[in-house]
């Protein structure tokens, strides 16, 4: 009977042992689990139901375990899924879409635009199905000429989606939209930024840009990633931008990844005239501040944290992007 801890896991089965002194045969050896040892993930494991006796002695670190790039994926009673990794000791919620649900301020869901998990063509409001009723509301759309199956579309006019004011210390902005084709200038996806605030947009050389304003230099600072491939100017991007305060990281993926960082302190620095976030367009105040920058594409899902996500949030978010809106 082998009990070193080093025991191989490829089933929730075994992992629900853990901790019981049950014998149990993995390749014709005998094992007994224990807490205190670690064990080694061959597999990803999923694990759906009564869930306490895995994360409990994960959250507890009564457990560790060497993954080799695997991960224990457990959903709870609620449809809320945790993601536990070798290098974190913490678990990662997410929502019952799939996305990180610590801090999450707003999230607009183009499949499911209504929040009733169907989809309307005339739908006047944006449903926000983070729970804090951001719902937003459509300015100058046609919505039965707008809205597609999985998102809606920005006629590069006056269109825009008329939010609220969010301002936060730290901030994680999160897109899907396709690339609109841009002759000259910007065109703003997501933004609250007039003298403060930040935002999301593209240039004309195909770059998308995240904006922070930072108090202490009285100005934007900008993190841009590389320019996308010409033949991909009509693909679906999912795009973030992130501050904590310290860094500032942009990453835009569409099969491949760009990612970019600024090492700069300060503080965010909240928008004049109460502006309001807003898609489509660069606000000031409720209303269009420049209309040469309103958005020409369709945008699928948007999200908003009150918090920087770490690297492994992010890629957790990309990689449901990349199942739900076909990034």
């Amino acid at each position: 009977m082998n009990n070193t801890g080093r025991i191989p896991i490829y089933t929730s089965e075994q992992l629900l042992k853990i901790g019981t002194g049950e014998e149990i045969t993995i390749n014709e050896i005998r094992y007994v689990f224990d807490t205190g040892k670690t064990y080694l993930l061959q597999n990803d494991i999923e694990y759906t139901g009564s869930y306490n006796n895995i994360a409990q002695l994960i959250q507890n670190n009564e457990i560790t375990f060497e993954g080799q790039g695997h991960q224990i994926i457990v959903t709870n009673d609620s449809g809320i899924k945790e993601y536990y990794t070798e290098n974190s000791k913490y678990y990662i919620a997410t929502n019952q879409y799939g996305y990180v649900l610590e801090g999450l301020q707003l999230y607009y869901d183009g499949i499911n635009n209504t929040g009733t998990g169907t989809h309307s063509n005339t739908a006047t409001t944006w449903k926000d199905l983070s729970g804090n009723n951001r719902d937003g509301t459509l300015q100058n759309i046609d919505t039965a000429t707008s809205w597609q199956e999985d998102g809606l579309k920005f006629d590069g006019i006056d269109d825009y989606v008329l939010i609220g004011e969010m301002n936060y210390e730290n901030v994680t902005l999160e897109v899907v939209n396709t690339m609109a084709s841009i002759d000259d200038g910007i065109q703003i996806i997501l933004s609250n930024a007039e003298n403060g605030g930040y935002d999301i947009y593209q240039r004309f050389d195909n770059r998308f840009i995240f904006d922070t304003w930072i108090t202490q230099n009285n100005s934007y600072s900008t993190v841009t990633t590389s320019q996308a491939p010409l033949q991909s100017i009509v693909s679906r991007y999912s795009n973030s931008g992130s501050y904590d305060g310290k860094t500032m990281k942009m990453r835009s993926s569409n099969g491949r990844t760009s990612y970019r960082e600024l090492s700069v302190t300060g503080t965010i620095g909240n928008p004049i005239n109460n502006t309001y976030m807003v898609l489509g367009t660069n606000p000031t105040g409720t209303q269009i501040a420049i209309q040469e920058q309103c958005f020409n594409g369709q945008i699928s899902s948007v999200r908003i944290y009150n918090r920087a996500l770490t690297d492994e949030e992010n890629a957790i978010n990309y990689l449901n992007d990349r199942d739900r809106y076909g990034v």
